[in-house]
């Protein structure tokens, strides 16, 4: 259910939401994107407060806020819409 529509913004959030918690660079690796594209799109959904950051340690995790819950659950609907008419 990739859909190719999806903004780095976008798969950086689906990731965080089917695997909540993961360090930046696992992030990084599941999203598929560019280290130039994923840093700008981290930068981005921090500030937009739809990302927090967590020190654990010597460790920077990544979770969904609710506000990038409610995106997330709105962008699988819509990757559910693009697949069905595919």
């Amino acid at each position: 259910m990739e859909s190719e529509f999806f903004t780095p913004h976008a798969k950086i959030l689906i990731v965080l939401f089917r695997s909540p918690g993961l360090t930046v660079k696992e992030t990084f690796n599941y999203s598929n994107i560019s280290i130039f594209q994923f840093n700008k799109a981290k930068k981005d959904l921090l500030a937009d407060g739809l990302v927090k950051e967590v020190t654990e340690g010597n460790r920077k995790r990544l979770y969904l806020t609710e506000k990038g819950e409610k995106i997330v659950n709105g962008l699988l609907c819509l990757a559910k819409a693009i697949d069905s008419v595919k």
